[in-house]
């Protein structure tokens, strides 16, 4: 099947070096991320009703603090609602082993789904095997565990390719700097996929673009007011330092944060990332983040949702779909934001 993504981009061109062309980044990203999933399905809208009981259990990684993840939670408990399916949302708090222990004892009372991003690719391995040999439905939501591939088959995913992610930040980046440039990259969990096949990616595309770039990998830590007094400390340190780009959404807005205190003025040096907190947009709306990336994760929790439900329903081959995502800035966030992520 042809795979779509959706991307929107109604960037102005302020970037210091050549401008920058939107259609062009949404062009590559799109090609780049066909090529990397020709299976991937679509993200499509469709209504399916349980007509038997069926329930789910999503365990995410992080905390119900964490606004990106209570809005996905969030919108998969209405979507169980509106189809009369049992929902309970976990967290592990950041412990991919715990979030391994949960997914057996969510398999112990009996739920039919479980849905997750597994972002640590093998920790919670024997986990899913366990719940796959019980008949249990696994859905990998973005984060996509390292399986054989009899057991992949299994599970349906919306998967993100975090190397081709790393390579559109750096599409980015590459407009507002100068070769040699020093780069900081903020993670709250330095070995975690979505930061390591991000940074790999962000130096390959720099590379091919014939910059030599320093990439510093920084472990900011998964709590925002530490994250920024880490990044603080580090641009005090490296004044140097030509951008601040990460996956991390707690890091890249805790980034913000510390140019605040550190009295550093708005996009000097430009944050390039995600915008999944309130914090990550206020950092957009105020110039701090020149360009932000929303993950699509309302409409992709949703469908994760239904897919779930048709798996248990109808048995239906596991379904492999790829990330929507939405290009943002200062002009276009309040209307391309979720309320939820906003406040």
């Amino acid at each position: 099947m042809e795979l779509t993504m959706k991307l929107v981009s109604k960037l102005p061109s302020r970037f210091k070096k050549r401008a920058v062309s939107s259609a062009a980044i949404a062009a590559a990203a799109v090609l780049a991320l066909s090529a990397c999933s020709p299976a991937a399905e679509p993200i499509v809208e469709e209504s399916v009703v349980a007509s038997v009981p069926i329930s789910v259990a999503f365990i995410g990684e992080s905390s119900a603090t964490d606004a990106i993840w209570s809005l996905a939670a969030g919108e998969m408990r209405d979507e169980a609602g509106s189809l009369g399916v049992d929902f309970v949302d976990r967290f592990a708090e950041g412990d991919y082993a715990l979030q391994a222990r949960m997914i057996d004892e969510e398999v112990a009372r009996g739920v039919d789904a479980i849905i997750a991003p597994f972002f640590d690719p093998e920790v919670a391995n024997a986990a899913i095997g366990r719940a796959l040999e019980a008949g249990v439905k696994i859905y990998a939501l973005l984060g996509v565990p390292a399986l054989p591939e009899a057991q992949l088959s299994q599970i349906g995913s919306t998967a993100a390719s975090w190397n081709e992610y790393g390579r559109v930040l750096a599409e980015i980046t590459i407009e507002q700097v100068d070769d040699g440039a020093s780069i900081l990259f903020p993670a709250e969990f330095p070995g975690a996929s979505y930061i390591t096949d991000a940074v790999i990616g962000f130096e390959e595309y720099m590379a091919e673009q014939g910059f030599a770039v320093k990439v510093t990998v920084l472990d900011a830590g998964s709590d925002s007011t530490i994250s920024a007094a880490r990044q603080l400390s580090y641009l005090t340190a490296n004044p140097d330092t030509d951008a601040i780009v990460s996956t991390g959404s707690i890091a890249i807005a805790a980034a913000a944060t510390a140019m605040r205190q550190g009295g550093l003025k708005a996009g000097a040096p430009p944050l390039v990332g995600f915008v999944t907190n309130p914090q990550g947009y206020q950092a957009v709306v105020e110039g701090y983040m020149t360009t932000g990336i929303w993950p699509g994760l309302d409409a992709i929790s949703r469908q994760a949702l239904r897919d779930v439900v048709n798996m248990v329903r109808d048995d239906i081959e596991p379904p492999k779909r790829v990330q929507p995502y939405v290009l943002v800035d200062s002009s276009n966030a309040a209307e391309l934001i979720p309320s939820g992520i906003q406040r």
